[in-house]
């Protein structure tokens, strides 16, 4: 029938109407989309300096200062940043539809690493750079400057400076692998790890120890829960 209450094939029989079989009910309401912001966990990030120059291996470490660094030292070694969120407050059945990680600059030393160094890559590790099975070890090590990501290069953050906050939207690769049952930890350096010029060039931000909650580094997750 049409609106009009007239058959769509005409009188009589044979005329297409629907008389038997199944009757389908369309559910047009979509499930409400949540949004869930994480702090970073100042006893679990920070950063981490090269052994020295083309090792790629962690030397040294610092989770308690209130910034963490990215960029090169005057011996040319890199530093690279882990920062972890406890997305273990999520639902069990979330169903995440967008990521967005921001960090916000504390001060630029030397030359901003941004125009010399390219962008900032962002691994993504479902649990902790530091958890190898037997073994399971949250707190920041060394070795995480090097160790496997769950995903390598989820995401990048360009210069894009906004009210003093960088910032990436990670795509639908990365939604597996933020942890609803522990922490999702995140590694960052620069996609050219020095620029072999002897002096500090590195961008400092405000780390998950800086007193200021809501200055430490972001992950907003928007998800919804499937009926």
């Amino acid at each position: 029938m049409d609106v009009g209450e007239v058959p769509l094939g005409g009188a009589g029989g044979g005329n297409g109407n629907f008389i038997t079989g199944e009757i389908y009910t369309v559910d047009r309401l979509t499930p409400a989309v949540q949004s869930a912001v994480f702090a970073s966990d100042g006893n679990e990030d920070g950063w981490v300096l090269e052994s020295k120059e083309t090792s790629n291996q962690g030397g040294t470490k610092n989770s308690a200062a209130i910034t963490f660094r990215l960029g090169d030292n005057a011996q040319n070694r890199q530093y690279r940043t882990i920062l972890q969120f406890p997305t273990i407050s999520l639902p069990d059945n979330a169903v995440i539809t967008q990521t967005i990680l921001m960090i916000q600059l504390e001060t630029v030393v030397g030359t901003n690493p941004l125009t010399t160094h390219k962008n900032i890559w962002i691994d993504i590790r479902k649990g902790a750079f530091g958890s190898f099975v037997p073994f399971a070890i949250g707190a920041l090590q060394v070795s995480d400057f090097q160790a496997p990501a769950s995903l390598a290069a989820a995401g990048m953050i360009q210069n894009n400076l906004v009210g003093g906050w960088y910032w990436a939207t990670l795509d639908a690769k990365v939604f597996p692998f933020i942890n609803l049952s522990g922490v999702t930890q995140f590694r960052l350096g620069f996609q050219t790890d020095d620029d072999d010029d002897l002096r500090d060039d590195f961008l400092s931000f405000f780390s998950g120890n800086y007193s200021v909650v809501a200055a430490r580094p972001q992950l907003l997750i928007k998800y919804y829960i499937p009926k």
